[in-house]
């Protein structure tokens, strides 16, 4: 039993409202289309298997729920979120509609991203988890946004590069693709995972590995990547700028990708 907004509840308050125990994932809405469905409803699966929460809707379900969802709301861009809350033998699941999307201008500026002075855990179990226990990561969002900040880049126990608050980094040298490797303690965003599938099937040079900050800086191009943003070119990282980031030569010349992932992904096995 509890107490909600001065109301009593005869039921058992779920483990994700008192504990963050559950699992999410923020799926792009673009013209009607869910991008990415199957892929990011396969990693919700995962994390409740190994958090051990009993989810009972098969993917099929889960999309023509979603659909329906859209449908009824004639919603058309923005994000879907699934969210799935633990209780002792069972779980809850919530779908919530978000009408926030990057602007244009967004792009062509690029995002100003700060090197946060928390470390990740690389063995954390939570790190390869999209889990509702998100509070360190939007609390070290929000004192980079009142820093003039788009976006804080953590480093791990070892002082590797591992990953933004709300997205994966990427970097070009020399013409070569650099990311860090799942092993720093990074979740495996879904555009992450396309881009090294993509650039494998095309021959393109990406290495996944350990970098420090000193690699970052001495970057041609940074961008980073996430479900909403697609590709987010970089500005600036802490107060070094990069010029020429507007150029973006790597991504708009060889793999033209985020064009084609919005384009070609939408829905369930692309329909």
């Amino acid at each position: 039993m509890y107490m909600y907004n001065g109301n009593l509840v005869n039921k058992e308050l779920s483990l994700g409202y008192q504990y963050g125990y559950g699992v999410f994932e923020t799926i792009k809405v673009l013209n009607g289309k869910l991008i990415f469905f199957k892929e990011h409803t396969e990693r919700l699966f995962e994390g409740c298997s190994k958090l051990e929460i009993n989810f009972k809707y098969t993917l099929n379900e889960l999309f023509h729920i979603s659909k329906n969802f859209l449908n009824k709301t004639n919603f058309k861009n923005g994000s879907l979120k699934l969210i799935v809350s633990k209780n002792k033998d069972s779980s809850d699941l919530l779908i919530t509609l978000n009408n926030k999307i990057y602007t244009k201008s967004q792009y062509e500026k690029g995002f100003k991203i700060k090197i946060s002075s928390i470390k990740k855990s690389e063995t954390s179990i939570l790190s390869k988890i999209k889990s509702l226990n998100y509070m360190e990561n939007i609390y070290c969002l929000n004192k980079a946004k009142a820093a003039g900040y788009d976006e804080t880049i953590f480093l791990n126990s070892k002082n590797y590069i591992c990953e933004g608050t709300i997205s994966n980094i990427f970097f070009i040298k020399n013409k070569k693709l650099y990311t860090p490797s799942l092993k720093n303690g990074l979740l495996n965003g879904i555009i992450r995972s396309k881009i090294i599938e993509i650039c494998r099937q095309n021959s393109i040079d990406i290495t996944e590995g350990n970098y420090t900050l000193e690699d970052l800086l001495k970057a041609d191009e940074i961008f980073l990547t996430n479900s909403l943003m697609g590709v987010m070119p970089v500005l600036k990282v802490n107060n070094v700028n990069f010029k020429n980031f507007t150029e973006y030569n790597f991504f708009k010349n060889k793999i033209k990708l985020y064009e084609s992932l919005n384009e070609n992904f939408g829905g369930l096995n692309n329909g």
